[in-house]
């Protein structure tokens, strides 16, 4: 049984009972009582391979990231090298080929 069959059915003995719904102190008047049942919708299935697409997606980006990360640290590795080379022991720079 439906939750909009149980309301129906409670509205309807609650009306042979003698009570009014606009009598409970629960009524709204702002509401609309006649959207009470509600609408089935059809099953619909997601396209094939969009969440592969998605996986894909996100192992790309996260591949990406690494690789910057990589390539920073190099940056940075090879930056500190040649500061320490050249400006740190200038005298030492032709030891260390």
């Amino acid at each position: 049984m439906l939750a909009a069959d149980r309301a129906a059915k409670l509205l309807a003995e609650k009306e042979a009972a003698g009570v009014g719904i606009t009598e409970s102190k629960f009524f709204d008047p702002r509401l609309d009582a006649k959207n009470t049942e509600r609408k089935t919708r059809q099953f619909q299935f997601v396209k094939q391979g969009k969440y592969v697409k998605q996986a894909q997606a996100l192992r790309f980006k996260a591949l990406s990231r690494e690789v910057k990360q990589r390539v920073k640290n190099a940056i940075v590795r090879v930056a500190t090298c040649f500061y320490h080379r050249n400006v740190c022991c200038p005298r030492a720079a032709h030891l260390m080929l």
